[in-house]
């Protein structure tokens, strides 16, 4: 199930949110930094700063590199 905006990039099939499978989410966000990508959002926890997931996003064309964290 998908929430959100309507015209989200998730709904458009740019984006996804995901966690390393061995919960190294630190590792794959620095794997992640190397490629291409349009946003990478890493969610935090507000207590521990620990990252949750990560929103990534890709474009065919228009990429903006835009990299920070959310507190939640």
């Amino acid at each position: 199930m998908i929430g959100g905006a309507r015209l989200s990039q998730h709904c458009m099939g740019q984006a996804a949110d995901i966690v390393a499978p061995n919960g190294d989410n630190i590792r794959l966000l620095s794997i992640l930094k190397r490629l291409p990508y349009d946003q990478l959002i890493a969610y935090r926890s507000k207590s521990t700063g620990e990252i949750k997931w990560i929103h990534v996003s890709y474009c065919q064309s228009g990429n903006r590199g835009l990299s920070f964290s959310k507190y939640v």
